[in-house]
Order: structure tokens, then sequence, then C-alpha cells
């Protein structure tokens, strides 16, 4: 789902939450893993809920769930099975974390990742439309979710995806800003 703006959490008010619509009520994660942290009385419901912590962190559905259950105390059958069939995906295909890495000699992978990025702004200097820059957007977070080494590539890719205002700075940058990122990827 893309995200269509940002808002400030209503609870700790300064963390920005994704929103993906008008009526979505906006609270961001470390927030929302406070509330659900309490105990539950019913023993099956506790069993129930009982996953790993690093689900709930990654998954705003997941915390919604046990949210809905510690306010009414109840579930429907559809959340449950929803719930199940959701934790059994993230146990199988769990998220990708981003590591850190030490920058080093680029690898194969980052020239061609390297090129990849170039040719991709290249192209968004030819034709810059605000969908070109949306494209851009995805690309640098595919980017963002590998280990790169590339100093080079670590840091045009850190300028480009950088939040500036509550936004993406590539969002904000004037094609002489694009076109210096460029520069500095080449060189």
């Amino acid at each position: 789902m893309r995200v269509k703006f940002q808002q400030r959490c209503v609870r700790c008010k300064k963390n920005m939450v994704p929103m993906h619509s008008g009526r979505q009520f906006p609270i961001c994660g470390q927030c929302q893993m406070k509330e659900i942290n309490q105990p539950i009385d019913n023993k099956k419901m506790a069993k129930f809920f009982d996953i790993p912590t690093a689900l709930y962190e990654h998954s705003s559905f997941l915390r919604s769930i046990k949210s809905h259950f510690l306010r009414f105390g109840s579930l429907t059958t559809s959340q449950r099975s929803t719930f199940i069939k959701v934790v059994k995906e993230l146990k199988l295909h769990p998220p990708i974390a981003v590591k850190k890495t030490e920058f080093s000699m680029p690898t194969p992978r980052d020239d061609s990742s390297t090129a990849l990025l170039v040719n991709a702004v290249r192209d968004l200097l030819k034709n810059d439309t605000p969908k070109r820059r949306r494209e851009l957007l995805d690309v640098l977070a595919e980017f963002q979710r590998q280990p790169l080494t590339s100093e080079k590539l670590v840091r045009a890719v850190h300028t480009l995806a950088a939040k500036s205002r509550g936004r993406p700075k590539l969002l904000l940058m004037t094609k002489d800003e694009v076109s210096q990122v460029l520069a500095e990827l080449e060189g």
C-alpha cells in the first residue's frame, strides 16, 4: 500500500506516521507497542497473542488486532483466522532487516547497483515529472533494504531519500540539485 502522506503521532507528538487514508488513526509503532503490552486475563487469548515481539513491531495489522481485543474484549472469527494467517506468513518469510555495514571496497553487486541508480537518475533528468520522482523513490526504497558497501552509493541514496519537511528530499529538490547528486555518484 502506497503512503499518501505523513502525520505526527497523536500520543507522543514526535514520530511521523505513514498514512494511507484520512480515516486512519495516526499512532506510531512505539506508542502502539506500549498500548498492547498489557497483560491479558483470559488464558486462552493470552496464549493466542503469545507471538514474538518482533512480529508485532513489524506488522501494524497484528498490533491493531491485539489493540482491538484489549479495548473490546473479543475478536470475530475472521479477525482470528486472518491473525493466524498473517503470523504464519511472517514466520515463514520474516521481514528483511536493514544491516548497517562498514564501508569497504565496492563489490560487483554494488557496481551494478550504482549503474542502475545512475541510469534511473539520468532518466529522471531527461523527463522530470512527479510520477517519475515517485518511481525513483520506489527504487531508492529497494536500495535501502539492501546492505550496500559503496560509500558513494550509500551517500547518494541517503541524500535523495532523506526526510526534509516530512517528505523525501527528492520530491523537494531542483533539477540542479539532483544533477549534483548524479555527478557525485559518477565521480
